[in-house]
């Protein structure tokens, strides 16, 4: 496989550095739906690198907990998720759980 960068070699690799370098900047945004009006919002809410990566860590630690709460004592184990397309669907995809 051909790569700029033999360190970044997945997604996740990717998301991992671009969290690490630019914390600050915008990672996922979210146009909320206005129930009331019928409409969707005109401006999205934006979510940091750094918000979606402590958003998925803490969302794999749970995981990890319910699981040994469960009995679950593999290191590793079959998770399955269901999402509309939205930021959460995206954090819970991006999570690598380690040990």
């Amino acid at each position: 496989m051909w790569t700029l960068d033999p360190d970044l070699q997945t997604i996740h690799d990717l998301f991992e550095d671009s969290a690490r370098r630019f914390p600050s900047n915008r990672c996922l945004g979210t146009r909320f739906w206005k129930p009331a009006t019928k409409e969707w919002d005109d401006k999205f809410t934006w979510m940091t690198y750094a918000e979606v990566a402590e958003r998925r860590r803490r969302f794999g630690a749970g995981i990890m907990e319910l699981h040994r709460e469960m009995g679950v004592t593999e290191d590793k184990f079959p998770v399955g998720l269901w999402s509309q397309n939205r930021a959460e669907w995206q954090i819970t995809g991006k999570e690598r759980v380690h040990h």
